[in-house]
């Protein structure tokens, strides 16, 4: 009863300040309703996976997958998960691997959650007799597998709870790859406070490569396609930046709404990620965030507040406007299912660590202040990560044009900054806003297809010519007078 009162509370209060914003902010900031309802307003179809996990999206979408574990060197096991296409002819698979990693207070299920029960494999690779493909395109995973790519989803630590595992035998348990399965005392380690002491560079440092290395010896892949989203931009590229050996298996790398030292945010997000999160103290507990609410009731009042169609498009919009940025043209699909998805666990240390390099805009190591930078780095400042040359063989960057967090200077910045063998290719997602790249309405045109075009441009498959790679087989875009999906 107390959890429901505060619930109430909460969905009250954000009603209460969406309905003021709404009374001053311009009309021109909003998509079109009579369009947009349409469209999604009353889509229910995907309510029935709201508490799925990925691997139950999967499943219900008719792929299959097969589950690994990966042990980093700091003893945290992180899940991996290959995806399957049962109608695909697996020695017909375009090479390399597609790695994809999920972003901050996210899981892997945002690459599989979007209108997944319209989802459902084809065949590959495509023969004339079996016409157009009829399965969406808005879950990138199911339309890569759908596209004849072999995909993995690479879970982050404590993202949920089949990432929540840790052991104390590190070495013991990663020489038993790729049989090894974290037993559930393992995964009870996540309720300790120590467990979320962890942060940016220790993902860095012990996770990121262990998990390429684990793909590359179910695969026997030299080179990797590696698509990295949000926060994951930054540990992606602080490790191939440190460890070039890796960044030359990259045949692309891709780096979605990278939020690297961002310049700009909506003033909610300014406030809360650089005067608030960098000044409190790192309590080792689980971060959503930790110190405003528990995450459980953040996420029960947000979920309680979706069950309405009127306050999923009034109140949790203008949250997610506020803290995303506008969506005036493709206005986020806010389903219920992407709702409930959106809101994960991440350490606070992490969080932290962002809010610092938003604050200073340095991408430095984690700032334990002068006192504790001496201990750990023998200076007073922490040191940067030098991102300025990575030897990645293509170097893609996927921008959403009103994106709050990874916004049009920051993204500059990043590709003046860094140096590559071959010139970045940077496409732009138009009207969209940071959690538009994964739940917009019209995401499989605007994302997913040009990830596919330009993947196919740097692929391998049997029996590939050079028309083939500049029509992948994407399927048919949805036009916008269809119904809700």
């Amino acid at each position: 009863m107390f959890v429901s009162k505060r619930c109430l509370l909460g969905g009250v209060l954000i009603a209460v300040v969406a309905v003021l914003i709404q009374l001053v902010l311009p009309a021109d900031c909003y998509y079109n309703e009579t369009k947009f309802k349409k469209l999604v307003y009353h889509d229910h179809t995907n309510d029935d996976a709201i508490s799925m996990s990925t691997e139950e999206l999967i499943t219900r979408s008719g792929f299959d997958y097969k589950d690994y574990y990966a042990v980093a060197d700091d003893g945290y096991i992180t899940q991996i998960l290959h995806l399957i296409n049962p109608k695909a002819d697996k020695k017909q698979l375009k090479y390399p691997p597609v790695l994809i990693l999920h972003g901050s207070h996210l899981d892997t299920s945002i690459y599989v959650m979007a209108s997944s029960i319209q989802h459902h494999p084809e065949r590959w690779p495509r023969k004339p007799i079996d016409g157009p493909m009829t399965s969406y395109n808005r879950s990138l995973a199911f339309t890569l597998a759908n596209n004849g790519y072999d995909v993995w989803l690479l879970g982050g630590r404590g993202s949920n709870l089949a990432n929540s595992a840790w052991t104390k035998e590190a070495k013991l348990h990663r020489s038993q790859q790729p049989h090894f399965k974290p037993s559930k005392w393992m995964k009870a380690y996540s309720w300790l406070p120590k467990y979320w002491n962890s942060g940016l560079d220790d993902i860095i440092k012990y996770e990121l490569y262990n998990q390429i290395d684990l793909v590359r010896n179910l695969t026997g892949a030299k080179e990797i396609h590696y698509f990295s989203f949000s926060l994951t931009t930054m540990t992606t590229m602080a490790l191939l930046a440190k460890k070039p050996s890796y960044a030359k298996m990259c045949r692309t790398y891709t780096q979605m709404a990278p939020v690297i030292a961002a310049s700009h945010f909506s003033h909610l997000a300014r406030i809360y990620w650089e005067k608030i999160v960098p000044y409190v103290t790192n309590r080792g507990i689980g971060h959503s965030p930790s110190y405003f609410f528990d995450q459980v009731i953040l996420k029960k009042v947000v979920f309680k507040l979706a069950k309405s169609d009127f306050l999923r498009y009034t109140a949790v919009q203008e949250l997610n406007r506020m803290l995303f940025g506008p969506s005036p043209i493709y206005h986020t699909n806010l389903e219920r299912n992407v709702i409930h998805h959106l809101i994960q666990p991440v350490s606070f240390k992490s969080a932290q660590h962002y809010g610092q390099v938003s604050k200073t805009q340095k991408f430095r190591h984690y700032d334990y202040g002068p006192l504790g930078n001496l201990f750990h780095y023998n200076k007073t400042s922490p040191p940067e990560y030098k991102i300025d040359r990575l030897e990645v063989q293509n170097y893609l960057i996927i921008s959403a044009a009103l994106d709050a967090l990874a916004d049009s200077l920051t993204v500059q910045r990043i590709k003046e900054q860094t140096s590559t063998p071959t010139p970045v290719t940077h496409m732009i997602a138009p009207g969209f806003n940071h959690i538009d790249l994964v739940a917009a309405v019209e995401v499989d045109i605007y994302v997913n297809k040009p990830i596919i075009e330009y993947l196919d441009k740097h692929s391998d498959w049997p029996g590939a010519n050079s028309s083939q790679k500049q029509a992948p087989a994407a399927g048919t875009p949805r036009p916008m007078a269809s119904t809700a999906q």
